[in-house]
């Protein structure tokens, strides 16, 4: 089986991290979804960004790849890999779509309800330094 490529975004600002609540379990995660065949892996998570948050960003660097099936509970239909990339908005307004119920800028040490997918990447993130304001 071909393992599924997940792209998510981690836009930092004043100390804050950009989430969306997803419709599908009512948590909180990073912006992303799919990258669908021939996408540019850092391309996808800004085009996640902008139909999930409503914001334009420009993808800056990979900050990991975990693998979804082998951190917490694994995925029963289809193996995956989450690729996250610390991002920059440059433009847009909060806004919430189809595939989200709501829009915010946290603490990354807040405590959150994460989505269970979403759990091993921020943990990782939460024990990195501090990002660079901006």
């Amino acid at each position: 089986m071909t393992p599924k490529v997940d792209v998510r975004a981690a836009c930092f600002r004043d100390g804050k991290i950009l989430l969306v609540r997803e419709r599908s379990d009512g948590r909180w995660c990073l912006p992303g979804g799919w990258a669908d065949v021939g996408d540019v892996p850092s391309e996808a998570a800004a085009r996640e960004v902008h139909e999930e948050a409503g914001f334009v960003c420009q993808a800056l660097k990979l900050l990991g790849v975990f693998d979804a099936n082998r951190a917490g509970q694994p995925l029963s239909a289809y193996h995956a890999y989450k690729l996250v990339f610390r991002c920059e908005i440059t433009g847009g307004d909060a806004q919430a779509n189809h595939e989200t119920q709501g829009v915010v800028r946290a603490a990354l040490r807040s405590a959150w309800a994460f989505s269970i997918l979403m759990r091993p990447p921020v943990r990782a993130m939460q024990k990195m330094p501090s990002p660079v304001k901006g």
